[in-house]
């Protein structure tokens, strides 16, 4: 059984990661190695780069739910936040997905018949859907983002960041998870857990980036936006 977490920058990153292992993926997402030894969160928040602050705001929103103070949006870093969401879309579409995919064919054993091709298209088509909407924040979001971090003037044109789009999307891959358990049909099922283990752990992994991309990003957007204007 978990401990509800409480730690501070003060406290071995070690520890946090014991009681939690979605940490890694924060750790992950930010760019945050291993190899820690007894170092202490905020030693290795600044080894790796990292703002601590903002890291401990997506650790205690991600594992205890806890929503950002007007405090901790302040202390949050639009760089760190920019960070991660672009290494998240390099690990998305060019390392996990293909992964499960050539895992899902090979679970199959290398048959070809028409439940295997079902199930291959409805991953493709999904995977269509992330590139196209991670296509569309590099080209409409991040640039605005970034004129931000330079100091640019608060554009009228801004994009609306407060609409989800990734809810359909996630709920596709807990959609595929109930297919492949109802028909997959094989009594070998070792290769086929570890297609529904990746799937269940990528689905929680997207959970995460959208709460970063729907919550913290435009709660600091917001903050820099307001802050911005007083001195234009």
């Amino acid at each position: 059984m978990k401990k509800k977490l409480q730690y501070g920058a003060g406290d071995r990153m070690c520890d946090l990661v014991e009681n939690d292992y979605r940490v890694l993926i924060v750790m992950a997402r930010l760019g945050m190695g291993l190899g820690f030894g007894d170092k202490t969160v905020g030693e290795v928040c600044l080894q790796g780069g990292v703002d601590v602050d903002t890291f401990s705001v997506i650790v205690r929103m991600i594992l205890e739910g806890e929503y950002p103070s007007d405090s901790d949006i302040d202390k949050m870093s639009l760089s760190t936040l920019m960070a991660g969401l672009n290494r998240a879309h390099t690990y998305y579409l060019d390392h996990r997905l293909p992964e499960i995919r050539r895992q899902l064919i090979r679970a199959w054993g290398g048959s070809d018949n028409d439940l295997l091709r079902v199930m291959v298209n409805y991953f493709d088509e999904f995977v269509i859907d992330v590139r196209r909407h991670m296509q569309y924040e590099e080209e409409v979001f991040f640039p605005y983002v970034r004129e931000l971090e330079k100091g640019s003037p608060v554009d009228q044109r801004r994009p609306d960041f407060s609409h989800d789009r990734q809810d359909p999307m996630i709920a596709r891959l807990g959609e595929m998870r109930r297919l492949l358990v109802k028909y997959y049909p094989s009594r070998d099922t070792n290769d086929m857990n570890e297609v529904l283990l990746d799937l269940a752990i990528c689905e929680q992994a997207m959970e995460l980036h959208r709460n970063v991309e729907n919550v913290l990003l435009p709660a600091k957007i917001a903050r820099v936006e307001r802050e911005r204007k007083h001195t234009q």
